[in-house]
């Protein structure tokens, strides 16, 4: 009966260690997902636990079978970053922003740029330019970027683009515009926005970017 009552804690504990040990395989895969890696990828992990058993006086060694997983495309996107600027009427609105593919797999992503609701005046010929040197500013020759534009990231690579604007000569001081920026997949499947501020300023102009 002794011999039956300790084994059967013997194989309890091992049970409970294995369960534990399953745990830490699967814990492990999701830090491997944490990590970008490309479509088609495949992991693959196995774990092994060591214990010494005080009632058998052996040590024991559990492994779990391998788990192999193959990485599926998974796109992503980010776009930097939300930007505040004090202008005069009858200035020019620039905001600069990078767009980012934090996907695993190379895509093609379009922008959009609009005037808001609910704020003072409306910036007036907003456009969206490649910006082709990263400087911030639109440069004579630089690429527009329409509706029908689409660029093309590799995975981890940016681009640098700028949204100009006109403040129309009627903006008094302490009035505001906001624009939305938005970047997309060229699918549609995945967008994400900035929101641009213009402020009328009664004097010196302070930039915030």
């Amino acid at each position: 009966m002794f011999r039956y009552q300790r084994r059967s804690w013997v194989t309890r504990l091992s049970v409970q260690v294995f369960n534990v040990l399953i745990f830490f395989l699967f814990l492990s895969l999701d830090n491997a997902f944490s990590q970008v890696a490309t479509q088609g990828t495949r992991i693959q992990n196995r774990m092994v636990a060591t214990y010494f058993d005080t009632g058998s006086g052996y040590h024991i060694t559990l492994e779990s079978n391998f788990v192999s997983v193959i990485v599926n495309p998974l796109p992503g996107i980010q776009l930097i970053d939300d930007r505040i600027i004090y202008r005069l009427p009858g200035d020019e609105s620039v905001f600069a922003h990078t767009i980012i593919n934090k996907g695993n797999v190379a895509s093609s992503y379009r922008l959009d740029v609009s005037n808001l609701v609910n704020d003072d005046f409306d910036l007036i010929d907003l456009k969206i330019f490649l910006d082709a040197n990263s400087n911030g500013l639109a440069d004579l020759g630089e690429t527009e970027i329409n509706s029908s534009y689409s660029i093309d990231l590799d995975i981890n690579e940016s681009a640098d683009v700028v949204v100009t604007g006109a403040v129309p000569l009627s903006a008094t001081v302490g009035d505001f515009a906001d624009v939305e920026v938005k970047a997309e997949l060229a699918d549609g499947s995945i967008s994400t926005t900035n929101m641009d501020k213009t402020i009328i300023s009664g004097g010196a102009l302070v930039e915030l970017n």
